[in-house]
């Protein structure tokens, strides 16, 4: 199993698409996932748009546009927190409210904010 990246919302980015796609420059898997993300969220990538390192600063890293604007990682980044299970707010809106909240992302920042209490 390859090592978890867990982004601000919760994501997995190791186990993103265009996260994958980006670190095998597979062009092929780019063109796949803006077609389905476009259709999916009425997004208008292109193939060199799906580009991404992971949310988490990287430095000279790139990311998805949606990411790029993303609310919860601008205020996670903002609240200098490792991810928004270490937010005194959490779960706020800006995260539940993300139009395509992953559902193995809510438990996954749950089981952190638990371990926290720990």
């Amino acid at each position: 199993m390859a090592k978890q990246v867990i982004a601000y919302c919760g994501l997995d980015c190791a186990d993103c698409a265009a996260y994958k796609a980006t670190k095998a420059n597979d062009n092929t898997v780019r063109k796949q996932i803006a077609d389905e993300w476009n259709a999916k969220y009425g997004w208008s990538l292109k193939v060199k748009d799906v580009n991404c390192d992971g949310c988490l600063p990287v430095k000279g890293g790139r990311l998805l546009n949606y990411c790029a604007t993303c609310e919860a990682r601008k205020c996670a980044r903002d609240k200098d927190v490792k991810n928004c299970a270490y937010c005194a707010a959490y779960a706020c809106t800006k995260l539940t409210s993300m139009p395509w909240f992953e559902p193995k992302s809510k438990p996954r920042l749950d089981k952190i904010r638990e371990n926290l209490k720990k």
